[in-house]
């Protein structure tokens, strides 16, 4: 039947790329799995008929054998997940004081298209404040998932803006064309990031340029400073 020769070019054709394509994080191997999509939507309907067929033909023992078999994968994922130590030790996952304040007040205040700059990539805005983050990916266009020219281009903003603030005119004009409302924001353990020990804070270079960064949030030592949305020069 067509749906089952389309399944099979898709599963050949899914197989040669994870054998050819290289990822980054060595998980190549998914698109194999992939396979797995077209025949949920395909086959999603006659599932249930074929797993009773499955109990009447081999009765409940294989049944449930097979399905456990067929269901492992997902069991073995599910059930690391669950019991990685660094669920409950990883300083990612860990809420520092102020912080769930800071991210009601995105959450709230700003707009739902807003885009927020951080310096550590914290996954908190986008699951608590629900917002969407600037990406200045240290990886390549294969693993950050866009185009080189904006890999580099993001990787120098954010660098520019935690770091020696020297081209605050250029990063502005950046974040404004996001077409978007955007905003850079700072920790408190933001202040000497890498190798800018020495360097005073670097909010204190936005708040002298005020024609192109507002603040709009300073508590808890979190401070988020609006981007001016016109054409800074």
């Amino acid at each position: 039947r067509p749906e089952g020769m389309m399944l099979l070019f898709y599963l050949v054709g899914m197989t040669a790329f994870a054998l050819v394509v290289h990822l980054t994080e060595n998980n190549e191997h998914k698109f194999a799995f992939q396979v797995f999509v077209p025949l949920a939507v395909f086959g999603g309907a006659a599932f249930l008929p074929t797993v009773r067929g499955w109990f009447r033909r081999w009765g409940p023992w294989r049944a449930v054998a097979l399905l456990l078999g067929l269901f492992l994968n997902v069991v073995l994922m599910l059930n690391g997940y669950l019991l990685d130590p660094r669920g409950r030790t990883a300083p990612e996952l860990v809420r520092m004081p102020g912080e769930d304040r800071l991210y009601a007040w995105m959450r709230d205040s700003t707009d739902a298209r807003a885009v927020f700059v951080d310096a550590r990539f914290r996954d908190f805005i986008m699951v608590h404040a629900r917002r969407r983050l600037y990406y200045g990916s240290t990886f390549g266009p294969e693993h950050a998932g866009f185009p080189l020219p904006q890999v580099i281009e993001r990787r120098a903003v954010m660098a520019d803006l935690y770091g020696p603030g020297t081209d605050l005119g250029g990063d502005a004009r950046a974040l404004a064309s996001q077409e978007a409302p955007a905003y850079v924001m700072f920790r408190p353990e933001d202040d000497g990031l890498g190798d800018n020990a020495s360097l005073p804070p670097p909010w204190l270079r936005l708040e002298l340029h005020r024609e192109l960064f507002r603040r709009v949030y300073d508590r808890d030592g979190y401070r988020v400073y609006a981007v001016f949305r016109g054409r800074p020069r």
